[in-house]
């Protein structure tokens, strides 16, 4: 026997201990590959599904001045562009407005309606009420169709409230207004009350010169003036009309303005407020407007505090005036309380008082 050759034991030993060899692949297969389904193909590939397509020709109904009450019967037209039948599945309305009938099914090509009521019972003014339209169209699954209106109260006023800017002791301002109803040509202004005893107001029929041109020629004119007593100040009052009208027999009106005199400090007062280190506001500046027909001037202006002094440039000539006043350094500490006067040459207001105060340290 060799010396290279193995022992019988010895390679049996061998063999039992090497490592396993790894497992080859299965053999391939010679089958050719499944077909692609046409289920299975990208969706690009596909062919487009026909869709129904809605077109509104006149979305938007305005149906103009209308009286309170009356009940608009609008229809709209609803055409189908598409090429598959359109459904209309439900028609939702606004508040006050129903749907009476509407197509359900519009083949392509073709038209269909909505018909719709608008009731203006309680409304006033310019209303927009819409019906939401829900279809199966993909680019639109909802639609709006919708019914404007101007609606007429049962009676009318214009304007719909009286301002006055009053300035006192001249002629009184007046404020009209009209009023009439589109339903009741007959109509009567019963009464008026103010919620001011000093608030003055004459009712009567308008002439044919006074008459507001687009309105019935039965027309009423409320002319709204102030007495002298008027307070000075602004104006926040109401009038209460009485009418003969069966569903509207009164109507608010709101008065609003200012009563001026005809010389006004602005601001009211000379309020210095606290003076100290922090805050140095040793001058104040008010304005004195003068709302009369006549040019005035000022004669003199002073106050009753000695630590005060009084400066006055005309801005505009015997119409508006700068009042500068100026706090003395040496001014004594602690509250003051004063009066500025000013004399003019106003036979209706002579004198003007202006409240000064303040506080020093």
């Amino acid at each position: 026997m060799s010396r290279h050759a193995l022992h019988p034991l010895a390679l049996a030993l061998a063999l039992a201990l090497a490592p396993a060899a790894p497992a080859q692949p299965p053999p391939t297969s010679s089958e050719p590959a499944a077909e692609v389904s046409a289920a299975d193909a990208p969706a690009s590939a596909a062919e487009p599904k026909p869709a129904p397509r809605l077109v509104i020709e006149q979305p938007i109904h305005d149906a103009g001045q209308v009286r309170r009450g009356a009940r608009l019967e609008v229809v709209f037209t609803l055409a189908n562009t598409g090429d598959a039948e359109l459904l209309i599945r439900d028609a939702q309305p606004a508040c006050g407005c129903t749907v009476a009938r509407f197509d359900e099914r519009i083949a392509p090509g073709a038209t269909g309606t909505l018909h719709a009521t608008l009731s203006t019972g309680g409304l006033e003014g310019p209303v927009a009420k819409s019906i939401t339209l829900l279809t199966n169209d993909p680019a639109s699954p909802k639609a709006l169709v919708t019914i404007k209106a101007d609606v007429l109260a049962f009676v009318t006023v214009v304007p719909s409230y009286a301002r006055i800017l009053q300035v006192q002791t001249l002629a009184p301002a007046v404020s009209v207004l009209q009023i009439w109803s589109e339903d009741d040509p007959a109509l009567e202004i019963r009464g008026v009350e103010a919620s001011a005893p000093w608030i003055e107001v004459a009712a009567r029929r308008a002439t044919t010169e006074e008459l507001r041109a687009g309105a019935p020629a039965a027309q009423w004119r409320l002319e709204v003036s102030l007495r002298p007593d008027a307070p000075l100040g602004p104006l926040s009052h109401r009038l209460l009309v009485r009418t003969s009208h069966p569903r509207q027999p009164e109507l608010e009106i709101p008065l609003s303005g200012f009563v001026r005199p005809i010389l006004s400090p602005a601001p009211a007062a000379a309020d210095f407020g606290r003076i100290g280190a922090s805050a140095p506001k040793n001058r104040f500046v008010l304005k004195l407007f003068n709302f009369g027909k006549e040019s005035v001037e000022l004669r003199s202006a002073v106050t009753d505090l000695a630590f005060v002094t009084v400066a006055v440039t005309p801005e505009e000539a015997g119409r508006r005036f700068r009042i500068e006043l100026l706090l003395a350094p040496d001014a004594p500490k602690g509250k003051f309380e004063g009066t500025l006067r000013v004399e003019t040459s106003s036979s209706a207001m002579p004198v003007v008082e202006v409240p000064v105060r303040g506080r020093v340290g």
